[in-house]
């Protein structure tokens, strides 16, 4: 269990805007946000509040419209709103307003309209709104920067990094992002509100361990934001940053996109190791290519989209001996070269949006990635010795959003399937590793860990209280993990110098290489966003998380072990029975973390805010670390010692 816990007060001075309604800070309206919303107020031309007013927002790509009232004292809010242009149309007692805005992922906009419109009014379309009452500290990054930022790998998570203090890793073969001095284990993913929190292994992103491909297709991504400080009550296991993404839907028109890319040889270059050994220009070839659609099915009522895209790459590693003297060249020269290092990804992602009615909006997508990565190879190991690192990444969503007078319902049923495949190129070879020289045969392990996520959720907002746009939801989780290491299944020799004629060690697995385990996950929190006045916006929530299995709790220490720390002394700081279990004295914990925030809107202009939070925030460790000391006992790997003679070495 990690524990994340942060402060923060800040002013933030945005200087002085040319449209007053330009504004940059942004905040969440929902759970895992993956909507907007707009809130503001109602009055006539005498600054009187306009009760009763219908405020309809209509969605320029499929025409849905989602309506409200303003309350009593003028003030309305409509939430839930798909990130999209819209037209805001108000009609009330000396009110007949319109206006075209757009609103982002996660944005809770503030938008006023005061009488009707006269012949001098200035009518911005297509504002993009924002609202700097917030004491969280995100980053959205738009469409327009996804497609226009220039990026070599096409992977999405490239622009987290346009968020302060969060760094993007773009290493060869592992890629991802991590915030502050936290770790890449401690953040976590959301794709239309599905998690993507690889709990089983180290990387915190599922099929991101050890990978050079990207979690999702970038065609199919329409926009996301970057949380990084002070996150609100329905953001759940995660002690670094959160990135919420929603993805593109169909709209009344048909629209289409297609790319390829190439890169080559000649843009690659020989290091200088290589150029010193007179060794071949090693081959390099990159194509990265896809295509979308999406449109309607029946205008108004069900639209589709659809987006692949594929990923190959080929890359030269030369092998060489660590000793190129006789005889090692004629017994083992066949292994030295340059050799291709394959690499091929792909993606697709199908969605269907159906608008039911002005009250309903089912979704049903699907998305497949998959990898083949062959690597492991080079320098003093052979290419025969490599393994293929394999990732198959399967997600299902099915959500129904609701609307009724004063309230949004959304519930959702995903299921993720994540399965992490490194396997051997050559898994009935022995290893032989002649120590300096060259190590061929197979690889010496293989392992096959799958982790599979059914999580059910529902969410509630309720705007009927006048300045309060209360949130609440529930969730419920089924996760299974299976963990198969097959390490030195096959036995792995080791040859010394100066002779190498027999081998002075062998290593072979022993046991059961099979583990599994199971994990219930319970959540529920309470958001209430209080406008205690115009200027001052407070955040109170409360979020509470059980997991039925989060430290592996029915591990038994064995009696040897029990025995042995049972001997070391008391202190202040260490008790040996802390570190002793019999099965069932690890408690299932209450992870209760409260979260509070504040802005303050010096002059009521949206200008000058001061803002602050305090949260305590629960992450879990891999599964692969929990399960570690019970594995080890049921499976080892044994070491054998050789002598040439038979008789113990250096005796």
């Amino acid at each position: 269990m990690k524990l994340s816990q942060t402060s923060l007060f800040r002013a933030l001075l945005l200087g002085t805007c040319a449209v007053p309604l330009s504004i940059v800070a942004l905040q969440p309206a929902a759970a895992q946000t993956t909507t907007g919303s707009v809130s503001g107020t109602v009055t006539d031309a005498n600054g009187e509040p306009v009760a009763d007013a219908i405020i309809n927002a209509r969605n320029e790509g499929t025409n849905a419209t989602v309506s409200t009232r303003s309350r009593a004292d003028g003030s309305y809010s409509l939430d839930s709103l798909r990130p999209a242009p819209y037209i805001i149309t108000v009609e009330g007692d000396g009110v007949s307003v319109e206006r075209s805005i757009v609103i982002g992922v996660g944005q809770s906009a503030t938008l006023d309209f005061g009488g009707a419109p006269s012949e001098n009014d200035i009518v911005v379309t297509g504002l993009q709104l924002g609202e700097v009452k917030t004491s969280e500290v995100g980053t959205n990054v738009s469409q327009a920067q996804i497609s226009r930022l220039p990026q070599g790998d096409r992977n999405f998570l490239t622009f987290t990094q346009l968020a302060p203090g969060v760094q993007y890793n773009d290493s060869e073969t592992n890629r991802g992002f991590r915030s502050g001095a936290s770790t890449s284990s401690g953040v976590n993913v959301f794709i239309d509100g599905v998690n993507l929190k690889n709990n089983i292994l180290d990387q915190g992103v599922a099929g991101q361990q050890d990978s050079r491909g990207n979690p999702f297709g970038q065609l199919a991504v329409q926009e996301f934001r970057v949380l990084t400080q002070n996150f609100k009550a329905e953001y759940e296991q995660a002690s670094a940053a959160i990135v919420t993404s929603v993805t593109k839907s169909g709209t009344n028109e048909f629209h289409g996109e297609v790319f390829a890319s190439y890169t080559g040889r000649e843009f690659s270059e020989k290091n200088i190791f290589d150029i010193r050994a007179n060794r071949p220009e090693p081959a390099f070839k990159r194509k990265q290519y896809g295509a979308a659609l999406g449109g309607p099915i029946i205008k108004d009522k069900l639209f589709f989209f659809a987006a692949y895209e594929g990923n190959d790459q080929d890359r030269a590693t030369n092998v060489a001996l660590g000793n190129r003297n006789e005889p090692f060249l004629t017994r083992f020269g066949q292994y030295e070269g340059a050799f291709v290092s394959p690499f091929r990804g792909d993606f697709f992602f199908g969605k269907l949006t159906w608008e039911q009615d002005a009250n309903n909006t089912v979704d049903l997508s699907y998305s497949k990635r998959t990898e083949s990565d062959i690597q492991g190879f080079g320098g003093t190991t052979s290419y025969e010795a490599a393994e293929n690192k394999r990732n198959v990444i399967d997600t299902y969503l099915l959500k129904w959003t609701h609307r009724g007078d004063f309230y949004v319902n959304e519930f959702s049923l995903d299921y993720l399937d994540y399965n992490y495949n490194p396997t051997s190129l050559n898994p009935e070879s022995p290893t032989y590793e002649y120590q300096g020289i060259i190590t061929f045969g197979g690889k010496d392990g293989s392992q096959d860990v799958r982790q599979k996520n059914m999580t059910i959720r529902n969410d509630l907002t309720y705007t009927g209280l006048t300045n309060h746009v209360i949130k609440f939801g529930l969730k419920y989780s089924v996760q299974d993990y299976d963990f198969r290491k097959l390490f030195n299944v096959q036995p792995k020799y080791v040859f010394q110098g100066p002779n190498y004629t027999t081998p002075s060690q062998a290593f072979l697995g022993l046991g059961n290489p099979q583990i599994k385990a199971n994990n219930n996950v319970f959540g529920f929190y309470i958001q209430d966003d209080w406008d205690v006045t115009s200027k001052l916006q407070v955040n109170v929530g409360l979020r509470w998380d059980r997991e039925s299995n989060m430290f592996n709790n029915e591990y038994v220490t064995p009696p040897n072990a029990a025995a042995l720390l049972s001997q070391l002394p008391a202190t202040d700081y260490f008790n040996p029975q802390d570190y002793i279990s019999n099965g069932n004295n690890r408690k299932v914990h209450n992870l209760i973390q409260p979260r509070i925030g504040f802005s303050y809107d010096i002059n009521d202009d949206q200008q000058t805010v001061i803002f602050g939070g305090y949260g305590r925030y629960y992450d879990r460790n891999a599964f692969n670390n929990t399960l570690d000391e019970k594995f080890r006992q049921q499976y080892t790997i044994g070491r054998f010692e050789f002598s040439e003679d038979g008789a113990p070495r250096n005796g």
